[in-house]
């Protein structure tokens, strides 16, 4: 007789913001510069202490080339919302631990996209990401 699997909590993608930026470019960055980037993604899970319904994603990305005519740094969240109050076997889970930072991953990458697009310059767009390694 098999065992019944833990049904895993239920979460969405409640909030997407950006809570520091800078951004530098000079002249010499070109398309070329563009394609040579050093990219450092660090992330890290935050609980919220007033809400066991709630956690975050955080992502503090740096980009640079090695030239120096470009840098950016951007630090952004995106808040969960759980269906039940997270448990500490949920915080260790792949959902945590994976699948939340590859669903916020790609608001990070669009707004970094969307960012050098608009700034006239050669567009920036930072590879996938597999979180689950």
């Amino acid at each position: 007789m098999s065992q019944t699997p833990v049904i895993q909590n239920i979460f969405r993608l409640q909030d997407f913001f950006v809570s520091s930026l800078s951004f530098n470019i000079k002249a010499g960055f070109t398309e070329d510069a563009a394609e040579g980037l050093k990219i450092t993604i660090d992330r890290s899970i935050a609980f919220s202490t007033s809400d066991k319904k709630l956690f975050s994603v955080e992502f503090d990305i740096k980009i640079d080339d090695k030239n120096e005519n470009f840098n950016l740094s951007l630090s952004c969240s995106s808040v969960f919302q759980t269906e039940d109050d997270i448990t500490e076997e949920f915080k260790q889970s792949d959902f945590i631990t994976a699948n939340a930072p590859a669903i916020a991953f790609p608001f990070a990458r669009s707004f970094i996209n969307t960012l050098t697009v608009n700034a006239g310059m050669p567009s920036v767009i930072i590879p996938a990401y597999n979180f689950s390694l």
